[in-house]
C-alpha cells in the first residue's frame, strides 16, 4: 500500500490472450495478480472479455465456452489475492448473453454488464451481446467461494473500503453520455475501463484524450485496459494499450504491441480528487436528479498488499513551467491575457501612454514586457511607454543597470529619478532614523515610488502601471 496517506496504487493489466481458452488465460490473470500483490496495487483492471478473449465471434454461443469462463472467474475468485481485480467474461443471465465485466473485491463478486454495444465498422457485438439495462437481477456463477448467486448491478458504484469504484465497459466511453459521470457524480473516485478497442492510424491519439479528457470533467482516477497480443487479427488488430489518468493527467502507461504481459502501475491521490469535488461547486449538482440515484455495492475492505513504499507518480520540480513548444504557448498565453487587459483600460481612458516603475527586478521586468507587448500589438507608439527607475539607498549599479539595458532594448522612453532626497525629508519628518532599516525604512522608499508614478502619469496624462507578485 502506497506511503502517503490518500493515495491509493492502481494497475492496468494487459495479459497474452489465448483465444477461447479461458483456463489458460485465467492463468495468465493470476500471474499478473501476483505481480499486482508484490508491487502493493489495490486494484488490478484487465480487458474486456479478457477469460475468452474478445475476438471469439460465434464461439460465444457456445455452451462449453460459457462454462468454461464461468469456471475461471470462480477458480480466481478463490485465489488469495489482496488486490480487487476486475476481469471481463460473457455471461447468460436469464436466456440472454451479455458482456460483462466481474468485480472481485474483499471475497465478494458483482456483475457489470455493458450497456453500449458497438455494430458498425469492424463490430458486432449485437450479433451476440444484449445491452446492460436488460439484464435480470442475480446470476449464478456455480463454484464461487463466496456463493453462487451474484447480483448483476447497472451503473453502481462499488465500495471498496479505500476507494469507491465504477466501471464502464469500452465502447461506454465513447458515446455522447458514458455512464463513468453519473457513476462520479454519485461517489466514485476511480473509473475501470475493461476495453477491446483496435488499433488504426490516430485511433490511439483520440483514445487517450477522451480518456484525459473524462477523467478531467469527472475529477476522477481512470484506469483503462485494453485488450492485447494473441485476439485474432481477422478483422481487428489489438495493441493491448494499458493507461492510468487522473484529472485530465497521464500518470503511467504501457508500450503498446507488446507481445507478452505487460502494465502500467501508478498511485492516484484519491485526497486531491475529493479536494477538487469539494472545491467544485457544480461537480455535484446532477446527482440530484431522480435517474442519477445512489446504485452502491459494498464489499467487505480487504486487507491491502504492502508493496514498495516509494510514491509511483512523477513529481515535478517545476509544476507551474512547462517545457519546449508548450513552455512558449503558455507564456505567449500569459501575456496575451495580460494585454487584453491592459488595452481594454487604456482605451477607455482614452490613452495611449502608460508609465512604469522599473527596478530591474522581477515584477518590474515582467510588466514592462507586458506594457510593451501591448503597445505593439496595438501599433502604438512606443515613446508613450515611460519606464522609470527611482534609485534608492539600497539601489546597485547590477539591478539600475539591468533596467537601463532592458529599456534600452525595448524603445521606451527611459528616466532617472533618484528618491534619496524626497526620502530623507520625509524621515526628517516622522522621525524616523535613517539608520534603523526596519520595516518603515523600507516602506518609506516603496511610496516614494510609487507617488512618483502615479504623479508623473497623471502629469501626462497616462495610466500608471503596478506592479505584484510576478505582475
Amino acid at each position: 500500500m502506497p506511503a502517503v496517506s490518500g493515495m491509493v496504487r492502481v494497475m492496468s493489466a494487459v495479459p497474452r490472450v489465448h483465444l477461447a481458452d479461458p483456463q489458460k488465460n485465467a492463468e495468465e490473470i493470476a500471474a499478473l495478480l501476483e505481480t499486482a500483490d508484490a508491487q502493493g496495487a489495490q486494484l488490478c483492471v484487465f480487458p474486456e472479455l479478457c477469460l475468452t478473449g474478445y475476438t471469439c465471434a460465434d464461439l460465444f454461443l457456445q455452451p462449453a465456452l460459457l462454462d468454461a469462463a464461468a469456471q475461471a472467474l470462480a477458480w480466481l475468485a478463490s485465489l488469495p489475492v489482496k488486490a480487487a481485480f476486475v476481469v471481463g467474461l460473457p455471461l447468460q443471465i436469464g436466456g440472454r448473453l451479455y458482456n460483462c465485466a466481474a468485480v472481485v473485491c474483499g471475497g465478494k463478486v458483482c456483475v457489470v454488464p455493458k450497456e453500449h454495444l458497438p455494430g458498425a465498422g469492424e463490430y458486432y457485438e449485437p450479433r451476440w451481446f444484449s445491452p446492460g439495462h436488460t439484464a435480470g437481477d442475480t446470476v449464478r456463477i456455480p463454484g464461487l467461494p463466496g456463493g453462487e448467486l451474484v447480483p448483476v448491478l447497472r451503473q453502481p458504484v462499488i465500495d471498496c473500503g479505500a476507494f469507491t469504484l465504477g466501471v464502464e465497459i469500452c465502447e461506454d466511453l465513447w458515446v455522447p453520455q458514458p455512464p463513468s459521470a453519473a457513476l462520479c457524480q454519485r461517489g466514485a473516485l476511480i473509473i475501470a475501463n475493461p476495453s477491446a478497442g483496435n488499433e488504426l492510424v490516430t485511433k490511439h491519439a483520440y483514445r487517450t484524450q477522451l480518456i484525459s479528457q473524462q477523467s478531467a470533467r469527472c475529477l476522477c482516477g481512470y484506469v483503462y485496459a485494453g485488450a492485447g497480443y494473441g485476439e485474432s487479427t481477422t478483422d481487428m488488430v489489438f495493441s493491448g494499450y494499458a493507461g492510468i489518468y487522473e484529472n485530465g493527467r497521464l500518470l503511467a502507461e504501457n508500450a503498446r504491441f507488446a507481445r507478452e504481459a505487460s502494465y502500467a502501475l501508478a498511485d492516484v491521490d484519491l485526497e486531491r480528487l475529493r479536494f477538487k469535488r469539494r472545491q467544485s461547486r457544480t461537480f455535484f449538482d446532477a446527482a440530484r436528479a431522480p435517474e442519477n440515484a445512489a446504485c452502491r455495492f459494498a464489499c467487505a475492505a480487504p486487507e491491502y498488499p504492502k508493496g514498495d513504499a516509494r510514491l509511483l507518480r512523477f513529481l515535478s520540480p517545476t509544476p507551474f513551467v512547462p517545457s519546449g513548444a508548450e513552455l512558449d504557448a503558455r507564456t505567449e498565453e500569459i501575456l496575451l491575457i495580460q494585454t487584453q487587459a491592459l488595452l481594454t483600460r487604456m482605451e477607455c481612458v482614452h490613452t495611449k501612454k502608460a508609465v512604469v516603475g522599473v527596478s530591474g527586478g522581477l515584477d518590474s521586468t515582467l510588466t514592462l514586457l507586458a506594457a510593451a507587448y501591448a503597445f505593439e500589438r496595438a501599433g502604438w507608439d512606443k515613446r508613450g511607454l515611460v519606464g522609470i527607475t527611482m534609485p534608492g539607498f539600497g539601489t546597485g549599479s547590477r539591478t539600475k543597470g539591468n533596467a537601463e539595458r532592458l529599456m534600452e532594448l525595448i524603445g521606451c522612453t527611459a528616466l532617472t529619478i533618484p528618491i534619496g532626497p524626497a526620502v530623507t525629508q520625509h524621515f526628517s519628518d516622522i522621525g524616523q532614523d535613517p539608520e534603523v532599516h526596519d520595516v518603515c525604512y523600507e516602506n518609506c522608499q516603496a511610496r516614494e515610488r510609487t507617488q512618483i508614478v502615479m504623479d508623473y502619469a497623471n502629469k501626462t496624462g497616462a495610466l500608471a502601471l503596478g506592479t505584484g507578485d510576478l505582475s
